[in-house]
């Protein structure tokens, strides 16, 4: 089906729900391409535009009130405004914010991460989870003489385009496949000699599908026996569990990059993992790797990181991941008692709700997000005060509570039940 007359109906209440949306993205326009600033936040026919928000709760310019079940792509696990982040923030302006000179804060973020990630014993901090991967591939290069890098098919590592598995064809970047040991032993051996191997443990753009323990295993084996550096990538993963998602896998990489929820809502970006191999980053050390950044290691970003983790203790994250099983088997339970082809995949607090049947890998996931039914429920779900990334991606945050997921279950349904009601199939 094209489910042309759902999307036309959709659109419709869209665009009249969200006149100042488009009188704003139309001003905007005039100064930046598109009239946005972020890829990922663009969608047809145009985005929300949003004035405030709190807890799990935001308000766009047209004051509609909407759930915030994306959280900024998982970085806002503890939802918006929350006081102890913002108490954090207050008392660090009264000191002043940046130097050019290290800051005992630096220290206090860095230990808290030493302490809940069992693979890490040094971190370098960055401005983004980008600058985290361009810093992780520039450390691992340096470390074992190597150039050529491997990412898997259908990740995500931000923009450095050495990371960009679409663009493997240009920069010559290895891709291999994920949860296929033959195939991504094939495509690695064919790589020749690599400096690092990247890999998120649930690839969350990539529909969150999860890398199997097993999967994770031989990477690590393989890395290890071809001298190579494994690299997780948990700027999403790390709200997974208290010590990330490797803590649940019993996998350890050689380099773990951070962002997201270890800036409290500031942006941050972090490279973690063994002492040997960041010592390459030691200025102390003659022949040291140059890594440098203006705003690393903002003095705002590390008392909001610091006050986001204390926050995010073990019954937090098993809180967060409880409440991700519930929406997830209210969302399942929903799928399937419709005629509408959806299907939900998910990790915990993180999921996807994908306009496809039985999918359980990143192809099938991206496939399902470029359809007309995806953008028919991205809108839909808008429409009925449900925020979710329009390839179908949802996460929890502690603002959240189970009628909050009650909430957002119901409002699939009813988008569901309106699909099936204007293609005729009720």
């Amino acid at each position: 089906m094209d489910w042309t007359r759902a999307l036309t109906a959709a659109e419709a209440e869209y665009a009249e729900r969200h006149a100042g949306s488009r009188a704003a993205m139309a001003r905007m326009a005039a100064w930046m391409p598109g009239g946005d600033t972020r890829s990922t936040t663009w969608f047809h026919p145009f985005p929300v535009v949003m004035d405030h928000a709190d807890g799990a709760e935001m308000t766009d310019v047209d004051g509609n009130v909407l759930l915030d079940f994306l959280g900024n792509y998982t970085a806002l696990v503890h939802g918006h405004r929350p006081p102890f982040i913002l108490d954090a923030i207050r008392d660090a302006l009264e000191r002043d914010v940046l130097f050019g000179a290290p800051m005992p804060e630096q220290g206090e973020l860095a230990r808290r991460i030493v302490e809940r990630l069992a693979s890490a014993e040094r971190v370098r901090f960055t401005n983004s989870g980008t600058e985290a991967g361009m810093v992780a591939a520039r450390i691992a290069r340096h470390f074992t003489g190597r150039e050529r890098l491997a990412v898997a098919e259908h990740s995500y590592h931000g923009s450095y385009e050495p990371l960009v598995w679409e663009a493997a064809a240009r920069t010559g970047t290895a891709t291999f496949p994920v949860n296929d040991v033959a195939g991504a032993q094939r495509a690695l051996d064919g790589a020749g000699p690599l400096a690092a191997v990247f890999l998120e443990p649930v690839l969350s753009s990539g529909g969150v599908i999860t890398a199997d323990d097993g999967f994770l295993a031989f990477l690590r084996d393989y890395t290890r026996e071809s001298g190579s550096l494994l690299v997780f990538d948990e700027v999403m993963t790390f709200r997974l569990g208290y010590g990330g998602r490797q803590e649940a896998t019993g996998v350890a990489p050689d380099l773990t990059m951070l962002g997201k929820i270890i800036g409290g809502g500031m942006p941050v970006g972090a490279v973690a993992g063994r002492a040997d191999v960041l010592a390459v980053t030691d200025p102390s050390r003659p022949g040291s790797l140059e890594h440098s950044g203006t705003f690393n290691g903002h003095r705002l970003t590390m008392v909001a990181g610091a006050a986001s983790l204390d926050a995010l203790d073990g019954p937090a994250v098993e809180r967060l991941n409880r409440l991700g099983g519930r929406l997830r088997d209210g969302l399942c339970a929903v799928a399937a008692a419709s005629r509408v082809p959806v299907s939900v995949t998910s990790c915990g607090s993180l999921l996807n709700l994908h306009a496809a049947p039985g999918v359980t890998t990143p192809a099938q996931a991206d496939e399902a997000a470029r359809s007309d039914l995806a953008r028919y429920i991205h809108l839909a779900l808008i429409d009925r005060g449900v925020f979710i990334a329009h390839r179908g991606e949802l996460c929890i945050s502690t603002a959240m509570t189970e009628e909050t997921a009650d909430r957002a279950v119901a409002a699939v349904a009813d988008a569901l039940a309106e699909a099936e009601r204007l293609e005729g199939l009720a």
